[in-house]
């Protein structure tokens, strides 16, 4: 009975919620190390206008940072990441206690292409999210530069996304 007991409870500490935060594809084969890569500026298919800004220079960061790629101009490339934001979302997470929404959570997702230097396809890297919550508050200014740095929290998170899978 005993033996039960702990394997139960083994059982259900492993199912406790844990979870990874943000989601990527499987990579399919693209390692860059050595290489030098070109990052186009992203296309925004969302309504949120500068998105697409916050993803291309955190990729550019992202990659600069390591050794292991070199950040060329494009006539000096051996590859081109280039991609598309395709998702802006944001959902209420809580309300404060007269039903006012006090949290969002603002989920951003992008498309990835790596394509080699004639412009064929080397790997495709669709549906890479990233969310941050963040809150709101009476003052408007405010709750924008809230939403503005959960957006460079979550474009940074994409990028060394990207950047990880690309490695």
């Amino acid at each position: 009975m005993r033996k039960i007991v702990v394997l139960l409870l083994l059982l259900s500490f492993t199912s406790c919620g844990y979870r990874l935060v943000g989601t990527a594809p499987e990579t399919q084969g693209v390692h860059l190390t050595g290489k030098k890569v070109f990052v186009e500026p992203f296309k925004n298919r969302t309504s949120e206008p500068g998105v697409e800004y916050y993803i291309t220079n955190e990729l550019v960061s992202s990659l600069q940072r390591t050794a292991e790629i070199e950040v060329v101009s494009k006539e000096d490339a051996d590859y081109t990441i280039t991609g598309k934001v395709v998702g802006y979302n944001k959902e209420v997470m809580s309300l404060d206690p007269s039903g006012d929404v006090s949290v969002y959570r603002l989920t951003i997702t992008v498309d990835v292409l790596v394509l080699d230097s004639n412009g064929n396809e080397v790997a495709e890297l669709p549906g890479i999210s990233e969310y941050e919550d963040y809150r709101v508050y009476d003052e408007i200014e405010r709750t924008k530069a809230s939403e503005r740095e959960a957006t460079q929290k979550a474009a940074r998170e994409i990028a060394q996304q990207i950047a990880s899978l690309v490695l």
